[in-house]
């Protein structure tokens, strides 16, 4: 079968604020803002930044509102078990994040919490074998973190399609 999709190029997510974005995403976690595209008017439209090669996250200006999320204290050992709502919003919420990969997660968690973004769970061995845990950037949106593992399902060879 002949393969028609050969990477993904970009992320895209709506910033109610541009400067703690960037504070964030580049200043925090490591990517290179690379350039802006203005609208035709010459106003602010969107900020590339730079994962790695062919890979990006845009950041669109002008949001007005802010995700709000209510997670459960996974950090804490003793939390009740999630209601029925906890975890419907909770798969809600996994299900349209973002992940990257990182070379060290406990050295990339501790830089978070240096700059104010503690992760919403404790690092975790997750069932595909790889460390992983989650962040929220200033507006909210979730960001997995992923350590791949040497036993860690994504780098299993696979047979071709």
């Amino acid at each position: 079968m002949e393969k028609y999709v050969t990477g993904l190029t970009h992320k895209g997510y709506h910033v109610t604020d541009m400067k703690e974005s960037l504070r964030f995403y580049c200043d925090c976690l490591g990517l290179q803002k690379i350039f802006d595209i203005h609208e035709d008017d010459g106003s602010d439209w969107l900020v590339y930044l730079k994962i790695c090669d062919r890979q990006f996250i845009e950041l669109f200006y002008g949001s007005t509102q802010k995700r709000v999320i209510k997670w459960p204290n996974f950090k804490d050992p003793k939390h009740a078990p999630m209601t029925e709502e906890e975890v419907k919003v909770l798969r809600h919420e996994i299900a349209t994040h973002i992940c990257f990969e990182v070379p060290d997660i406990n050295a990339c968690v501790k830089r978070l919490e240096e700059f104010g973004y503690p992760t919403v769970m404790n690092v975790s061995k997750g069932k595909d074998h790889n460390y992983e845990t989650f962040v929220q950037d200033p507006d909210g949106n979730l960001i997995e973190l992923m350590q791949y593992m040497p036993d860690g399902m994504q780098l299993m060879d696979y047979p071709q399609a």
